[in-house]
């Protein structure tokens, strides 16, 4: 299957990196599907596990879809790219073609909407997501018409990719596993990509303590990114040492953004710069919070 897709997926992935590191996640995503899949159709006794895993990745299509605002400049790039994801997971469906049909039409809106923008790269990116659903169906019409049989297994797993959040084989945990999936993308997208690298960008024209300040609060928002991935991947919950441990790096970005507020005067002429980024990377400290009250004042 992945020979069959290389093109299509090949000039996918090219025409969304165009848009910047905010596509990095649905495209991480999208190549999972394909590994998934490719792994899935490849197997001469394919697995109930392998089935769910990919059934895992069209739930956390939904879930980050949902969580994506129609108003979100990058709304049509990153749903036109999560649907070729989710028309990937169509091969575990029990009725593949059909449930392709449905998605394709899903896809239609924002591969419209992508062609109908001036720049010619947005273009380019709606004619690849729609290559790409074309490529699947005709492999799909030849190879996938009806439901994969899957032999059930309880001493096998899933196939490892590459940053992928580990799945166990207890079924009871999968919308478990995939809604921390969903939510661990929507962070990187939101808060990393969407929120502190474009202040970090600001910062810098600014240059000087605010410059300095602005790389703690993205060190700090990215190191917390570490921890949650770390801490989703334990069986249970770290305990308060371990996770004082797991956190020492937040903490080394919270220090440092202390360190440049006390040297900053209120005759600095961006004094108040400094003071707002620094109580900025303090609320960090909230998402790992074990106690949390309605609102935080500052």
């Amino acid at each position: 299957m992945e020979s069959s897709l290389a093109r299509s997926s090949l000039s996918l992935s090219t025409a969304a990196q165009k848009f910047g590191d905010r596509m990095q996640p649905p495209l991480d995503q999208f190549r999972r599907c394909v590994q998934l899949a490719s792994d899935l159709t490849s197997s001469d006794s394919p697995t109930s596990e392998q089935k769910s895993a990919l059934d895992s990745e069209l739930t956390i299509v939904d879930d980050v879809l949902d969580a994506l605002p129609t108003l979100d400049i990058l709304y049509h790039h990153i749903h036109a790219v999560s649907t070729a994801s989710a028309a990937i997971s169509c091969i575990a469906a029990e009725d593949p073609l059909d449930q392709l049909k449905h998605v394709s039409a899903e896809a239609d809106a924002s591969i419209k909407a992508l062609k109908e923008m001036n720049d010619s790269s947005h273009a380019q990116l709606a004619e690849a997501v729609e290559e790409f659903i074309s490529a699947l169906r005709r492999y799909m019409e030849k190879n996938v018409t009806k439901s994969i049989s899957v032999s059930e297994s309880a001493n096998s797993s899933p196939t490892a990719v590459a940053g992928k959040i580990p799945t166990t084989c207890n079924p009871e945990s999968r919308d478990t596993e995939a809604h921390t999936a969903a939510h661990l993308v929507d962070y990187r997208t939101r808060v990393i990509d969407g929120a502190a690298k474009p202040l970090l960008e600001s910062a810098a024209k600014l240059g000087g303590k605010v410059d300095e300040q602005a790389r703690n609060v993205h060190g700090a928002v990215d190191a917390v990114y570490d921890f949650l991935v770390a801490a989703s991947q334990m069986p249970n919950a770290p305990s308060d040492e371990k996770k004082q441990d797991m956190l020492q790096s937040v903490i080394k970005f919270m220090s440092a953004a202390g360190e440049v507020g006390n040297d900053c005067t209120n005759r600095d002429p961006h004094f108040n710069h400094v003071k707002a980024l620094e109580e900025s990377v303090n609320m960090v400290s909230w998402i790992v919070a074990t106690e949390k009250t309605d609102h935080v004042h500052l």
